[in-house]
């Protein structure tokens, strides 16, 4: 009995394989592929984060935390 119970386990398992395997190869898979995409470069998108060489504060508080001041 536990034979037989196997083997429609078994074919069971590769019909499915065997549907699987048609299902996948039906053809191409459309996807959307735009012909360009946006580019921001407005700092509302990308502030920029950098410390800036003239800003006395950042540098106050640098020296600050590498132990200085």
């Amino acid at each position: 009995m536990k034979a037989a119970v196997l083997g429609k386990i078994g074919g069971w398992l590769l019909m499915g394989s065997l549907l699987l395997v048609a299902a996948c190869s039906a053809g191409e898979v459309q996807t959307y592929r735009p012909t360009s995409y946006p580019v921001y470069h407005s700092p509302y998108y990308y502030p920029d984060l950098r410390p800036q060489e003239n800003d006395p504060q950042f540098w106050t508080m640098w020296q600050n935390s590498q132990g200085g001041g």
